[in-house]
């Protein structure tokens, strides 16, 4: 596979588009396919929403992440920022949009929506071509012939109707302006001029069956035989860009007098490449993007091009974040995607909130959870939050709809990235300087801890209540005592060896200094030493605790001497592998209660030579105690089996209570010639289980390997 290594939309929920709840939809675990180097993703397919009030969605999303209390602090709404949204691009006539210079930049990176165009015999007010006649009038052209094209919505948009014939004109010394028969009656004197959607935001609406389709002219060639048109026909880019930076009458997103950057990368199919994506990192750094949101991903275990690594460093060397989607790859440890496994990128999961599920579907949550399909984290990268991932927000007006409800690690990402965007407009305002470092220190020390494993949910959920304090004070690195990674952990081992990373402190002064060690959650123990005069400290972080399963993500500060506020800070993990279940050559039983939403994961070391792996997972009945009854079964589950490389190897359909369906109330999953080495069973309890009457699936697990 050459250069053109596709990168498929993380997709917020790829859920069917129907006007009722869907039981358990959640985004779809699919492998890339192949075809003339392109992988096709999933498509965009929101589901309707319960919310008749969409200005509530990023009211509730505020109180969730208490950016209402940073905003009344810091008295913030995203002014001044440039946020670039790398996606399937925009629907500039979509009313959030609309004015007020929202849309700053938009670039089309794709070959979508190109037509070449032809010249045309002009004769009398009147233009031919291939037997087709135009009337034209008196419209000016000061180029030797007028050209003409034919736009067909169904090259632009999958499932479009109709053809429209498109003159091009020289106002100028170049061709510059586009006309376009609408309403199809072969002239253009009663239409509108179409100039480069940069010089004056003018836009094309196309009324058609499906609704309206915007359309913008992104590009013209200075002889007229090449004309695109762009705009976004995927709806992705448009429901980003909106729980970002929407301001209109009825729907606002989290920083609404941000300007967004757009950079369109994605097709009507959902399809890009890693060339593409880096083109883009990299024009938005040169139009000033203080912040990049990429709600997008590539499969962690991917090969990812040089230019694109390129084009990264770039943005860390200028310190401007990028905020990527964590993946919807499952919950594989080291699932964690690209490029949101970088150590210079901010990462963001997805946390399926209580309050957004009542509002936008109606659903009854008891507590809030990480889905099963947000990826996570391990020895080769870490997530930094997790945020709020189920939200209506604006789509495409040719959806029919203003807003839809969607979910996945997308939205999450640009929950995040929206965030990051106060506290750069905080710091601006208060002359603070803050790099990449001092971002992710402040998003790690706020985060609410979720008590969930931080392969899972990072340093927690994005929490900007008391973000003002932590971005007025910015330790800084004395130059007399130093705090360094000397060795760390390189494995995450799911065996029940204890691996914690050593810090080395260095005095560099001429005198001795005391040194406090301890971690912003109290999760490491706390130590204190005495360093003598050019001398050098090595310290192995242990945890407070001694459970297996423990991946620690925290902030290890440093206070020296007597003052009394740490000097030194630094993001450390430290790790309490997974203990793999052995096999004696007896069949395993677990009993577990699943609350709903939530996932439980099972290690199992599989020997060489093991002819067959099994798995019965059986949910608890109660049996009718009359002919009037039925039997109940109490929960609803699915399970998912991935292999020693952390692929997704089997999975069954969600099982279990029903009414629509015959109520089955076990699977089974079997692999023969199993690969040596720790399998992975995650077992998810569905969000939606609160349907029927539920709250906890309680299982039976049967485990069997049987040697050759």
């Amino acid at each position: 596979m050459n250069w053109a290594k596709v990168l498929p939309l993380v997709g917020l929920g790829l859920l069917a588009a129907v006007s009722y709840l869907t039981p358990d939809a959640e985004p779809m675990l699919k492998g890339l396919s192949e075809d003339d180097h392109l992988a096709i993703s999933s498509p965009f397919d929101p589901l309707y929403s319960n919310n008749e009030e969409p200005r509530r969605t990023a009211e509730v999303l505020s109180e969730i992440i208490h950016l209402d209390e940073f905003m009344q602090d810091s008295a913030t709404d995203g002014s001044g920022q440039r946020i670039a949204v790398i996606d399937s691009g925009i629907d500039v006539g979509h009313p959030d949009f609309v004015g007020q210079d929202k849309i700053a930049c938009y670039r089309d990176l794709t070959r979508e929506g190109v037509i070449q165009t032809s010249p045309a015999s002009h004769h009398q007010e009147q233009v031919y071509l291939s037997g087709t006649i135009y009337h034209i009038g008196q419209i000016n052209n000061n180029q030797a012939q007028y050209r003409l094209g034919t736009l067909a919505l169904r090259d632009i948009l999958l499932g479009g109707e109709g053809q429209f014939g498109l003159l091009v004109t020289a106002e100028g010394e170049t061709y510059d302006t586009v006309y376009v028969d609408t309403n199809q009656n072969n002239d253009f004197t009663d239409e509108q001029p179409l100039k480069l959607y940069q010089e004056n935001g003018g836009y094309l609406a196309l009324s058609t069956a499906r609704g309206t389709v915007n359309l913008l002219l992104s590009d013209l060639s200075v002889d007229g035989v090449s004309v695109q048109f762009s705009g976004d026909f995927l709806g992705h880019g448009t429901f980003i860009a909106g729980l970002i930076g929407a301001n209109g009458d009825y729907y606002q997103g989290l920083a609404p007098q941000a300007q967004l950057l757009v950079y369109k990368i994605f097709d009507r199919r959902g399809t890009s490449s890693q060339l593409i994506l880096a083109r883009a990192i990299e024009q938005a750094l040169a139009d000033g993007a203080d912040v990049i949101n990429l709600s997008l991903s590539l499969p962690a275990d991917e090969t990812v091009e040089p230019l694109l690594l390129v084009a990264l460093e770039a943005a860390q060397t200028a310190q401007v974040p990028i905020i990527a989607a964590a993946g919807n790859y499952g919950s594989a440890l080291d699932s964690l995607a690209f490029p949101a496994n970088q150590p210079s990128v901010l990462s963001a999961g997805c946390y399926i909130a209580p309050s957004l599920q009542q509002l936008e579907l109606g659903v009854y949550l008891e507590k809030g959870y990480i889905p099963s399909y947000s990826a996570r984290g391990g020895s080769q990268g870490s997530l930094t939050v997790v945020a709020p991932g189920g939200v209506s927000a604006p789509v495409p007006m040719w959806f029919g709809e203003r807003y839809m409800y969607d979910e996945g690690t997308s939205a999450a990402a640009a929950v995040t990235a929206a965030s990051v965007s106060h506290i750069l407009e905080y710091a601006k305002k208060n002359e603070i300087t803050l790099d990449l470092n001092a971002i992710k220190n402040i998003l790690a020390l706020s985060a609410q801890d979720l008590q969930m494993p931080a392969a899972d949910q990072g340093y927690g959920l994005l929490n900007m209540g008391k973000m003002v304090s932590l971005i007025d004070y910015q330790p800084q690195q004395k130059a007399t005592v130093s705090l360094v990674l000397s060795e760390c952990s390189d494995l995450f081992q799911k065996t029940v060896t204890l691996k914690s990373p050593v810090v080395a402190l260095q005095n560099h002064d001429s005198r001795p200094h005391t040194v406090r060690l301890q971690s912003a959650n109290g999760d490491i123990q706390s130590e204190s030493l005495l360093i003598a005069p050019y001398d050098t400290r090595k310290v192995t972080l242990k945890l407070q605790n001694s459970v297996s399963g423990v991946h620690c993500s925290t902030i290890l500060t440093a206070t020296i001497d007597e003052a009394k506020q740490p000097e030194i800070l630094l993001p450390v993990e430290v790790i309490q592998p997974y203990a793999a279940t052995k096999f004696t050559g007896q069949p395993l039983r677990l009993i577990t209660a699943i609350p709903q939403g939530q996932s439980r994961y099972f290690y199992f070391d599989v020997a060489s030579h093991t002819d067959l792996l099994q798995f019965d997972l059986a949910l608890e009945t109660i049996e009718p105690q009359n002919d009037y009854e039925h039997q109940i079964v109490m929960g609803r589950c699915r399970m998912r089996l991935y292999d020693p490389q952390g692929h997704l190897a089997q999975e069954t359909p969600y099982f279990g209570a029903s009414y629509g369906d015959l109520q089955k109330n076990e699977q089974q999953l079997t692999v023969n010639k199993p690969a040596a080495g720790v399998w992975q069973l995650t077992i998810t309890s569905s969000g939606q289980l609160s349907v029927y009457n539920h709250f906890v699936s309680r299982v039976v697990l049967h485990v069997l390997a049987q040697p050759s």
